[in-house]
């Protein structure tokens, strides 16, 4: 009724002279009011990120522009928010972003790049052999070149064998991404002693 947004309250009175009168009863409190849209947030998964519109209404002398400080709690991990400038009409645009699975793969070896590294090996250990001979013989220098041989050819048969480039599980208990799932999340801002806020929910699918 008065314009601020905030609901106002009509009371029907029918007098004993039977001449009805309504009496409208302003909700007058001084204070922000934050509407949030969309109410639900819903991402498609990790790393990406939404967005929704923040209207703030304010009655009496209250300035919209005076909100500072914007904020979200209760975000899950690996997430954070941004806020625009409020607009001309009195609206914020606040964004939501998440952090998508970060997943340690060791890049497999090509059958050449194992056979360098064999050579390499060879080439090193056979040099350091040669030194320790002219130092002292070692009895164990037969079982070291059992185990030089063996490293040699698992290195020129590929490695680390399989070599296949299958997805990493959804993220596992190890990831480092944002976690699926729904979220209350509160938005308030500060002017001066007051505080408005307003909640919407956060689907990370």
């Amino acid at each position: 009724m008065n314009g601020d947004g905030r609901p106002d309250l009509l009371v029907a009175n029918s007098g004993t002279t039977g001449v009805g009168s309504i009496g409208v009863l302003l909700n007058t409190s001084i204070s922000f009011g934050l509407v949030p849209n969309p109410a639900t947030v819903s991402i498609s998964g990790p790393g990406q990120s939404g967005s929704a519109t923040i209207t703030v209404n304010a009655n009496g002398s209250l300035d919209p522009h005076s909100l500072t400080n914007w904020s979200c709690s209760g975000l899950p991990r690996g997430s954070s928010c941004s806020f625009a400038t409020i607009d001309p009409n009195n609206q914020v645009k606040m964004t939501i972003m998440t952090t998508a699975n970060a997943q340690l793969h060791w890049p497999p070896l090509e059958h050449h790049q194992s056979l360098s590294y064999a050579s390499l090996f060879l080439g090193l250990f056979g040099a350091v052999s040669i030194t320790g001979r002219r130092r002292k013989r070692n009895l164990r220098m037969p079982t070291f070149f059992a185990v030089l041989g063996m490293v040699t050819l698992w290195l020129a048969c590929g490695g680390s064998g399989s070599t296949g480039t299958g997805g990493g599980g959804g993220g596992g208990g190890g990831g480092t991404g944002t976690p699926a799932g729904s979220y209350n999340v509160t938005i308030s801002a500060t002017s001066g002693a007051r505080k408005p806020s307003t909640m919407i929910v956060l689907n990370v699918q």
